[in-house]
């Protein structure tokens, strides 16, 4: 929902010589977004693990300028730059602001994942019994990540695998697998698929 609404957003920019209304509309969807996601996995692997955390996690430091400290209006203005730069090299205006819609799709993604990764992160150094980690697919997930994500690892550190991944890690605790569970419902194409 979060790249539908962006790039909604870019779609509707009257002048693209100044991304300031842009950005004003967007970083509020995405960091809203990244606090949802962060709050919804928390609550599903604790669910998951039956584990409950001695305090709630912080969201902000999850989410927002903790993982963007250039900040992140700096962040959805790179497509304009780069497209005004492209500009500048003599591409011509439709290949240019198509390139940047393109950025701004990914960077809604990026966002997005950078909250999914520091969530999952330190959920699984909150939760106890942690027996392995899993890869958990963003989207439909390419061929490479749906294989990878099939196994169960040792160690948290499995992002990135390839340019563009935006694949995150769960916590295994016991018999509790919720990334297994998410891969699953991906695959499927439930709620995230």
């Amino acid at each position: 929902m979060l790249e539908a609404r962006v790039l909604e957003a870019f779609d509707d920019v009257d002048d693209y010589s100044d991304e300031g209304d842009f950005v004003a509309r967007v970083v509020p969807q995405s960091l809203a977004a990244q606090r949802s996601l962060s709050r919804y996995l928390t609550r599903y692997v604790y669910a998951v693990t039956d584990e409950r955390p001695e305090d709630d996690l912080d969201v902000d430091e999850l989410t927002g300028e903790a993982l963007q400290p250039e900040g992140m209006a700096h962040h959805w203005s790179i497509p304009f730059y780069s497209m005004w730069k492209s500009l500048g090299a003599g591409v011509v205006f439709a290949e240019a602001l198509a390139a940047a819609r393109s950025d701004v799709g990914r960077q809604a993604t990026t966002d997005l994942a950078f909250a999914q990764a520091a969530t999952m992160a330190r959920l699984a150094a909150d939760v106890d019994g942690v027996e392995g980690y899993r890869r958990v697919l963003a989207g439909d997930g390419c061929e490479f990540c749906v294989e990878a994500a099939d196994e169960i690892y040792s160690s948290d550190d499995l992002m990135p695998i390839h340019v563009g991944c935006n694949c995150s890690v769960a916590p295994v605790v016991g018999h509790s697998d919720p990334g297994a569970t998410m891969n699953d419902s991906t695959l499927e194409g439930g709620p995230d698929g």
